[in-house]
């Protein structure tokens, strides 16, 4: 059993695809940091993993932000933890970057070994300034759990 099924995990099969939804917090105002943290079942010098985001706010259509990475070759070792740093991605966001209150998918689709996702880690500056300092949240975007045997 990989040590990532301890946590909350969805497994994504080489030639499958996994998803991460979640919601830009309402005290979001700049993007600092994001990335995307996996578990892989076997080692591979060249993971191919293609990712797709889209994001907007309610009344908005989720396809006037979005942007696509394709292909990006990553080398990881069985069982140890790994990122994909995807901020210059985020923020290249065609026209306008990502927003607060607006809602987002990630998409990856794993060309390659077998990997769990953990989830996605977001670094943002708040808009809520307290005695004139600007506050740096880091927030955790869990993957959906790995569901087995459903009717």
């Amino acid at each position: 059993m990989a040590i990532s099924l301890y946590y909350a995990n969805q497994l994504i099969l080489g030639g499958t695809e996994g998803y991460i939804t979640g919601f830009i917090p309402h005290d979001f105002n700049s993007l600092k940091k994001c990335t995307l943290l996996f578990n892989p079942e076997d080692t591979n010098p060249a993971l191919a993993l293609t990712i797709n985001i889209s994001a907007g706010a309610v009344g908005e259509l989720c396809t006037i932000k979005n942007s696509v990475l394709n292909d990006v070759a990553i080398s990881v070792v069985q069982h140890q933890v790994f990122e994909v740093d995807i901020t210059a991605f985020i923020a290249a966001l065609v026209p306008s970057n990502i927003e607060a209150n607006d809602y987002f998918g990630v998409q990856i689709t794993n060309l390659g070994t077998d990997i769990y996702s953990m989830g996605m880690n977001l670094v943002y500056k708040s808009s809520n300034v307290q005695n004139g300092i600007v506050h740096e949240i880091e927030k955790f975007y869990h993957a959906p759990e790995l569901i087995e045997g459903g009717n």
